[in-house]
């Protein structure tokens, strides 16, 4: 209802604002745990790339002339050693687009600059303290720029520890041998769950109840690496030196997970090795060839 308040009356106006009021349905109060759209903070998600594109953000010539790297210190993200923004959640999505530009700079220039085929394999060094959430997504953009494999570096305990990712589908290999493969999921507070699948097939999951309950005084970590190594002994499909295909491991992470507890999973698959044949020499390997889902 419309009123020309000019012409109203004080005493009239008064009784229509009551009657608006009571004819007026009461809106619905939000439950107590439910916050409204407008009120969340980018602390309570990350803004990532994965989730909303930016526009890739082009890079410069200069970006051709530095061997490709990523480093993240603190909440700061550097490639070929410069910077690039920040990592924090309201900057998250705009630094990984001029990420991209400056890789696909790097991608469009580096033929005609060194004269060789653009690297394979994207260093990443990251810290301990650090989530398996920005690792994710820095992963993406390595894949869309058509790397291959990336070299992670981890400073843990005052050094760096190297861990070997594979960019490709676990499928890349199906066409020239069918092969199961262990899928090892990983929680936060030690929690894990190994499991052998040959496509969505499961085979076993042994230990699952033990992993479940475990006793008070089992060491789970000292525990896992262990019977990873006895699995890949019974169940691997890939030993002989010249095999030139790995068993894959498939890591199914929780965002959550600090790259320290990645560290322990990794060191723990990296236990089994065996030979391996490059350029004419045998040579010990680890025997998985590790893949982030």
């Amino acid at each position: 209802m419309w009123v020309d308040l000019r012409n109203v009356g004080f005493s009239c106006l008064a009784l229509v604002l009551c009657a608006c009021a009571a004819s007026r349905p009461k809106a619905a109060e939000p439950a107590p745990s439910q916050t409204s759209p407008a009120k969340t903070t980018s602390a309570a998600a990350p803004d990532a790339l994965s989730q909303t594109e930016l526009p890739i953000e082009p890079g410069s010539e200069r970006d051709a002339e530095v061997e490709p790297s990523i480093a993240v210190v603190g909440e700061q993200l550097s490639y070929g050693g410069s910077p690039v923004g920040s990592v924090d959640a309201a900057q998250l999505r705009r630094t990984l687009a001029r990420l991209r530009g400056k890789l696909d700079a790097a991608k469009k220039y580096w033929a005609s600059k060194h004269q060789r085929a653009f690297p394979a394999t994207l260093p990443i060094a990251l810290s301990e303290q650090q989530r398996v959430l920005l690792l994710r997504e820095l992963l993406m953009v390595a894949t869309a720029a058509e790397f291959v494999n990336v070299e992670l570096s981890v400073q843990s305990q005052g050094r760096a520890q190297l861990v070997n990712l594979s960019l490709r589908s676990p499928e890349w290999q199906d066409s020239r041998t069918k092969q199961k493969r262990l899928h090892v999921s990983v929680a936060p507070k030690d929690q894990y769950l190994l499991t052998w699948r040959e496509d969505d097939t499961v085979i076993s999951q042994p230990y699952k109840e033990l992993f479940a309950s475990p006793p008070p005084d089992l060491d789970l970590r000292a525990f896992l690496a262990e019977k990873i190594r006895e699995e890949w002994l019974m169940g691997g499909a890939h030993r002989a030196a010249s095999d030139p295909l790995k068993d894959i491991a498939v890591l199914h992470l929780d965002d959550a997970l600090t790259l320290d507890e990645l560290l322990v999973v990794t060191n723990a698959l990296g236990k089994p090795k065996r030979a391996f044949t490059v350029e004419g020499k045998v040579v010990e390997v680890p025997a998985f060839e590790l893949f982030v889902y």
